[in-house]
């Protein structure tokens, strides 16, 4: 995907989701397409992680340093 494409697939996963306010900001994403090159799956895997630790921070929002721990966590390899 391109940049936007990354967030467009985002914003419509989290609207389906019954999600309210879009708790990614542009320099967030930026980084999710960055980290995930723009591959739908790998878009979706650090999206998630990224708000499972957002959660565990009691964040309402995903930040730049939210993303760098749960990209180790999303691509750690097994």
């Amino acid at each position: 995907f391109e940049r936007k494409e990354t967030e467009d697939m985002m914003r419509f996963r989290w609207t389906v989701a019954s999600g309210s306010k879009f708790p990614f900001d542009k320099e967030v994403v930026d980084e999710i397409h960055r980290l995930s090159r723009g591959v739908p799956r790998d878009i979706c895997k650090l999206a998630n992680e990224a708000l499972l630790h957002a959660m565990v921070a009691r964040s309402k929002t995903v930040t730049k340093d939210l993303i760098a721990s749960a990209a180790k966590d999303a691509f750690e390899e097994v």
